[in-house]
């Protein structure tokens, strides 16, 4: 028989961490309902977070250990734990306690009291970020939503409740880059949000580089905007040019003293050779991003699975 409840995260370094996760997660999921499971997903911590783990979990046999083989990423770390969960309503969030597990008892009852909702979110209300992360956080959020049309992502978090029917659907989709707000908005279902407080411990494991590879992929993943403003842009180009042809042969007829500027032969190639350039980058990451999803490699790969009591 299902559970009624599952509680799924992932693990990276968290070895200060995860016994106390597992102690608060266990109470908060008690106090609801006594048939509830916990998935932990080990991604590839390179620390001694599966050796703690697997000793944490024999004290409480709701608790399941996948130990991926090497280290796919948080996004693909929570679809492993997805994927395995068994529960009526999945509730999933971070290990590192930013996030209390506590709120799944607030979470829970917002979804219980809203008949027809099938997810609810998680947004912070607040962050504490430095000026350049909340500055180019602040951009792709804003060119995201331009360029697919999607709403209401920001400040997002991995956070969430949902119910069996709105998982089934989502892990339906066969999308190699997750893009976990943008594939949920995708699935449909009706959608609540809840503000929630976060404490932040004072760094991201995020660098601006991953941070980076992640827009360009949402962005790739969920529009052809870009394919379409070069088109646009190549037309306006093509045409600007054509302008400046004509005058400089208007002039060059009406003058007997022209010559052509160095300058503007100059200006003229570089911006043509940026264009193309630009325009190769793009349609070869489009390419890119096809290449690797046609592959169909997993998105993740598990190593070993400890079941409840802390066994293999």
């Amino acid at each position: 028989m299902a559970p009624h409840i599952s509680i799924v995260t992932s693990l990276y370094r968290s070895e200060g961490t995860v016994a106390e996760f597992i102690r608060r997660a266990d109470a908060a999921a008690r106090a609801i309902t006594p048939d509830y499971e916990i998935i932990l997903v080990n991604d590839g911590s390179p620390d001694r977070t599966r050796e703690i783990t697997v000793e944490a979990i024999k004290a409480y046999p709701s608790c399941t250990l996948i130990d991926l083989s090497r280290n796919f990423g948080q996004l693909s770390a929570i679809h492993a734990g997805l994927t395995y969960a068994k529960g009526d309503y999945i509730f999933a969030l971070d290990s590192d306690l930013e996030e209390a597990p506590e709120l799944l008892d607030t979470f829970y009852k917002q979804i219980k009291s809203s008949p027809g909702i099938d997810v609810v979110y998680g947004i912070q209300k607040s962050r504490n970020d430095p000026i350049l992360r909340a500055m180019t956080s602040s951009l792709f959020y804003f060119v995201f939503q331009r360029m697919t049309g999607v709403r209401d992502l920001k400040n997002m978090l991995i956070l969430r409740i949902m119910t069996r029917r709105f998982l089934d659907a989502y892990l339906t989709l066969g999308d190699y880059h997750l893009f976990v707000a943008g594939i949920s908005h995708y699935t449909g279902f009706e959608k609540q949000t809840l503000l929630v407080e976060k404490d932040y411990k004072g760094h991201s494991s995020y660098s601006f580089r991953k941070r980076l590879t992640m827009a360009g992929d949402a962005i790739l993943s969920f529009s052809t905007y870009p394919l379409y403003t070069l088109f646009v842009g190549s037309l306006v180009l093509a045409l600007a040019m054509v302008v400046v042809a004509l005058l400089v042969l208007a002039r060059k007829a009406t003058s007997v003293d022209f010559q052509a500027g160095w300058a503007s032969l100059i200006v003229s190639v570089w911006l043509v050779g940026a264009m193309i350039i630009n325009s190769l980058a793009i349609v070869g990451l489009y390419i890119a991003k096809i290449f690797e999803q046609v592959k169909r490699r997993p998105r993740f790969i598990v190593r070993q699975i400890y079941k409840a009591g802390g066994t293999p």
